[in-house]
């Protein structure tokens, strides 16, 4: 009988573990592959003013899958997914004090998954936990925006990090328009 037990248990904990554990393919490879756009047709210009010891500033674009078909399995056991995604970095090319980037909105192909830019962040490297900073979200809406000047003070002491001068939205720009904010960064006076 308890040779039974055993084994029944056994059963039970390799079968849990077996719907525990993530085997489906998780990675962005073969159809659920992001591919790029040769001919991206819509932008986001940045351009501001920062300090040259400000190096440490990169800006992600972050893209995810929009069909569920593609989600990844998150937790098999509770049912979760969620959508893959994928980064591209940005650092802070530097010509003097003023700095200029071109991001594509459309840089990856639809394709079966329908990858969509989702949000761009920037990161203050200097930060040791590296926080990111969501600074842009994206809409299929067609919004006619402002364009609007951003100020962050960064500081370098012990818990680097950067804050806005004013109460900053997260704006909602159009996936399918050309845009262009001004986003400076400054270093925090030495107390």
């Amino acid at each position: 009988m308890d040779k039974t037990k055993q084994l029944i248990t056994s059963l039970i904990c390799a079968l849990f573990l077996a719907a525990c554990s993530n085997n489906q393919q998780t990675k962005n490879t073969g159809k659920y592959a992001p591919r790029l756009n040769p001919k991206p047709k819509y932008f986001l210009t940045i351009k501001g003013q920062t300090n040259k010891h400000l190096h440490a500033i990169i800006f992600t674009a972050i893209y995810a899958t929009t069909n569920q078909k593609c989600n990844i399995i998150i937790n098999k056991f509770e049912g979760a997914s969620a959508s893959r995604q994928t980064k591209i970095n940005y650092p802070l090319p530097l010509r003097q004090n003023s700095y200029n980037i071109n991001i594509p909105l459309d840089l990856i192909q639809k394709n079966l998954c329908s990858w969509k830019i989702q949000a761009i962040r920037f990161t203050y490297k200097q930060n040791i936990n590296n926080n990111e900073t969501d600074i842009i979200a994206f809409t299929d809406k067609m919004i006619s925006e402002k364009n609007k000047t951003t100020t962050f003070i960064c500081n370098s002491s012990q818990q680097p990090n950067c804050m806005t001068t004013t109460k900053y939205m997260i704006p909602d720009l159009s996936r399918s328009k050309n845009h262009t904010l001004t986003i400076n960064f400054t270093k925090k006076p030495q107390e």
